[in-house]
């Protein structure tokens, strides 16, 4: 019995020794063969170098209309929130008074204008005579005496011509401030808008100069608040991408602000963009192209974490784990520090790895393939 129990307990080896190598044989020839990865090799990339911040949609310009006389306000025709068209009459003063003092000046205009024209007459007669005389003294037919007598009457017909001239305009500045006040009875609106706010009732006392009616224009600007340290690396025209609502617009800066604010210490830059359909008050997300920059560009996806940032990098037939510094993203890819132009790293495939791990680099189609199943 116990020769028998020595035989079954040595099969039992000889057959846990043929699984053992068997297992060991297999772990070896998948070990030897690699696990498949897809590479890339590392390039250096010029990219736009960009400035992020938030900016805020404003009305682009804002319009404060007012009067240049005093006068009490006959009509407003607007109130707040309402929209204007351009040549619109918004408000308007009580021109009566106005227009009786157009009335004296257009009287005083023409009564000026008659003066010169007897003024010319006067001079034209004043100088034929004169001509004539001069040619008779010149002949000997009359005295000094006579030509000087002529000749001052001469003399006096200019001077009355210029001083009908002078009249004259002096009578046409008054009548054109006359004729500018009665024009500018009227609020006329200069542009499209809206109307932000209306300052006086009708019937009140408005003073000349003082706003009556504010209003916004249709055109929109983003503002964005810069830093003392990126002020000085924008400029005029400088381009700017404007993302909003998952599109991305174009835009340019069109002022900078020289002073900063003093609660926020932030310099105030304004950017016309090409889309003009923006709501007013969107925060929207800026970047403000400023130059390029040369890096190593690469996919987010061939970044892996574990308590920090690293990539696999291929050295002949084995993949090494390299830790890595994000210096920037872009959309899909990341600009890192720690790997080198010419290097080359693993895209797809590394989950699969540790550091050290042997390699088979195959088409990117079986690997996806191979990737999905590990997922």
């Amino acid at each position: 019995m116990n020769r028998n129990l020595l035989k079954s307990l040595s099969v039992m080896v000889l057959v846990i020794g043929l699984l053992t190598g068997c297992q060991t044989q297999a772990q070896e020839e998948k070990e030897v063969k690699g696990k498949p990865v897809k590479v890339e090799e590392a390039k250096l990339v010029e990219k736009s170098l960009e400035l992020k911040y938030k900016g805020t949609v404003v009305p682009k310009d804002q319009i404060k209309y007012g009067f240049k006389s005093t006068g009490k306000l006959k009509s407003l025709n607007v109130k707040a929130g309402d929209k204007v068209k351009k040549g619109q009459v918004l408000a308007s003063l009580d021109s009566i008074d106005l227009n009786l003092q157009l009335s004296k000046a257009n009287s005083a205009l023409n009564a000026s204008n008659a003066d010169i024209n007897k003024a010319k007459i006067a001079l034209d007669y004043d100088e034929n005579q004169y001509n004539n005389m001069k040619k008779l003294y010149d002949d000997g037919g009359i005295s000094k005496d006579q030509l000087d007598q002529v000749k001052l009457k001469y003399e006096a017909s200019k001077n009355s011509y210029n001083q009908a001239n002078e009249a004259y305009d002096i009578s046409k500045t008054n009548y054109n401030l006359q004729k500018r006040l009665v024009d500018d009875s009227y609020i006329i609106a200069k542009t499209d808008g809206v109307i932000l706010s209306t300052v006086f009732e009708e019937g009140e006392l408005v003073p000349q100069g003082n706003p009556v009616v504010v209003l916004r224009n249709n055109s929109k600007i983003i503002q964005v608040g810069l830093s003392e340290s990126d002020i000085d690396k924008v400029n005029m025209n400088t381009n700017a991408i404007i993302e909003y609502d998952d599109t991305k617009i174009k835009g340019k800066v069109v002022e900078l602000n020289d002073v900063p604010d003093m609660q926020t210490r932030t310099y105030l830059v304004k950017i016309e963009s090409e889309n003009q359909d923006i709501r007013i008050g969107k925060i929207l997300d800026v970047k403000l192209e400023v130059g390029k920059e040369d890096g190593v560009w690469i996919p987010i996806d061939s970044v892996l974490s574990q308590g920090e940032q690293f990539v696999y990098v291929v050295e002949e037939d084995r993949a090494f784990k390299r830790v890595v510094t994000i210096d920037d993203i872009k959309e899909f890819d990341v600009k890192v520090k720690g790997l080198n132009e010419g290097e080359r790293f693993v895209t797809l495939g590394m989950k699969k790895l540790n550091d050290g791990a042997k390699i088979q680099i195959i088409e990117e189609i079986a690997l996806e393939n191979e990737d999905s199943k590990v997922r």
